[in-house]
């Protein structure tokens, strides 16, 4: 994990250079997944295998400040288990501080078919690589702290996903 999370930081530091940014009252949509199998459960949670897409958008209300929202759907098989359909939704606060290099904060809800809703304190560094002027490709490290009550899945993983800005 630690060598990924090295690479990623590489990647980001050695494509700086490429540094279009956003503006104030720009609004951005992209599309993710964190189906990569790279996420790594801490706390004692069941490994799975998932499949994981989801759709966001957000405002720039400042030059290095966005408010974002979230939802998708998420299928999970759980080893020795039946799959686990879910609906996912969050919204979360985005920081840039250098060019494209951003840091999230943010909470996620996950309305899941065999318990009740499981909340999500989740952070996430990741950079917004342009490929034209508009175009964009989001790779991300994430952190999600479990909040429900009794629960001890906290999750470590890698997403990615493309982007339009506006």
């Amino acid at each position: 994990m630690k060598k990924m999370i090295l690479a990623v930081a590489v990647l980001m530091t050695v494509l700086g250079a490429n540094a279009q940014s956003f503006n104030k009252g720009d609004w951005f949509v992209s599309a993710q997944s964190t189906s990569l199998d790279f996420n790594t459960n801490f706390g004692g949670g069941s490994s799975a295998s998932n499949l994981d897409l989801s759709a966001a958008g957000g405002y720039f209300f400042t030059d290095k400040f966005t408010v974002d929202a979230m939802a998708g759907i998420d299928y999970a098989k759980i080893k020795g288990a039946d799959g686990v359909n879910a609906f996912n939704f969050g919204a979360g606060i985005r920081y840039y501080p250098l060019g494209n290099l951003f840091a999230r904060i943010g909470y996620n809800g996950q309305a899941r078919t065999d318990v009740d809703l499981i909340s999500y304190i989740d952070a996430k560094v990741g950079y917004d690589l342009f490929l034209s002027d508009r175009i964009f490709f989001e790779p991300a490290v994430y952190y999600e702290k479990n909040i429900t009550k009794g629960a001890k899945q906290n999750i470590l993983g890698l997403s990615v996903g493309f982007g339009f800005s506006f």
